[in-house]
């Protein structure tokens, strides 16, 4: 499993507190052991987030000999000074980590999570399927709020929101989503009705109170997506020699991938699609040999998808009439990309 931006970032983070001391060499090798850096490409953004990690004062360095040492400033492991900018801090790269690396490593960020926040944050986070990154650097001013909010989601506090447009709404935070690359945060109101706020819009946050008596909450996971992005199963295949150089272990290709297995010389990939535009733009930043119908075997294993997206009918009938029309989406999408690259040759040529 090559390593997205934020992926390596995590890792990088969580090895260099656990550990209070480490080299940059022996973090390397661990996020490498993990296949989390595969190319040089990857090996690049490690170096790139050791740099920016001191540069924001989360980490220093210190040289000895030809060895560089790492240490995280917020203390050790045994010894946690936790302020509202790092709480913030650690909650984005929660936030920020594809799903498919949620399901592989949940218990791990489970106990990251509880031992720095001192809860578990993971149950209140989830990331769409189109991991757009946020920029790194300038949206740091916004660390502090996220951590104020993540205190009000843990106390259950309700807080007054200042919105940009100078508009204050109340409610308690219950939730965070991760989506084109902005937080979202969604919570009840004191009338019962759901908040939705995007965090770059909100100017200030003010606990006003506490709710007297927690009750159940959950936030249905249609509610994270347009109204047009309907949930099917479908598949895509590889053959083994040309997309994987031989490997006998299926890699993780795509965000919403909830199986996988050999069959003969192919790897066959169960996904969960999305009718809409934005699920197909996605899906054109992969290659495969064959698309695959929605089949029963492919419903009969949805309970893998877990929480993070919401269910695909239980009927095939309905599953083959949304991926009809993701197949009429996606032939759209290369229509106009087909277009453009005719063009661009014909333009070329005179």
């Amino acid at each position: 499993m090559g390593g997205d931006r934020y992926t390596i970032l995590f890792e990088v983070f969580k090895e260099l507190f656990q550990s209070e001391e480490i080299s940059v060499f022996e973090l390397r090798e661990r996020l490498k052991r993990k296949g989390l850096l595969p190319d040089e490409n990857s090996v690049r953004k490690f170096y790139y987030y050791i740099q920016k990690l001191e540069e924001e004062g989360f980490a220093i360095s210190e040289r000895r000999g030809k060895r560089k040492y790492l240490k995280p400033l917020l203390g050790t492991k045994n010894s946690i000074v936790l302020g509202s900018r790092w709480s913030g801090f650690i909650t984005f790269l929660l936030l920020a980590l594809p799903n498919v690396y949620r399901l592989r490593f949940g218990e791990e960020l489970r106990k990251f999570s509880e031992h720095l926040l001192g809860f578990d944050l993971t149950e209140h986070l989830s990331g769409d399927f189109f991991l757009r990154e946020m920029v790194f650097l300038p949206q740091r001013d916004l660390f502090e709020t996220l951590g104020l909010l993540v205190k009000a989601l843990r106390h259950n506090w309700i807080v007054s929101a200042l919105l940009v447009e100078d508009k204050a709404v109340k409610f308690v935070p219950k939730h965070l989503h991760f989506r084109d690359g902005k937080i979202y945060i969604f919570g009840p109101s004191p009338e019962g009705d759901i908040v939705k706020l995007r965090l770059d819009y909100v100017k200030a946050l003010t606990a006003v109170g506490r709710e007297e008596k927690a009750a159940a909450w959950a936030l249905s996971p249609e509610l994270l997506y347009e109204s047009n992005e309907k949930p099917f199963v479908f598949g895509i295949a590889f053959h083994r020699v040309y997309m994987h150089a031989g490997k006998n272990d299926p890699d993780i290709i795509f965000p919403t991938q909830y199986y996988a297995k050999m069959d003969g010389e192919y790897y066959i990939y169960y996904l969960l699609g999305f009718t809409g535009d934005r699920f197909a733009q996605k899906f054109l930043t992969i290659l495969y040999d064959e698309i695959i119908e929605p089949r029963l075997g492919m419903l009969k294993r949805v309970d893998l998808i877990g929480d993070f997206y919401p269910k695909p009918p239980h009927r095939l009938e309905e599953n083959e009439k949304r991926f009809l029309l993701f197949l009429e989406t996606l032939e759209k999408h290369l229509d106009l990309r087909n277009a453009i690259v005719k063009r661009k040759k014909l333009l070329f040529r005179d």
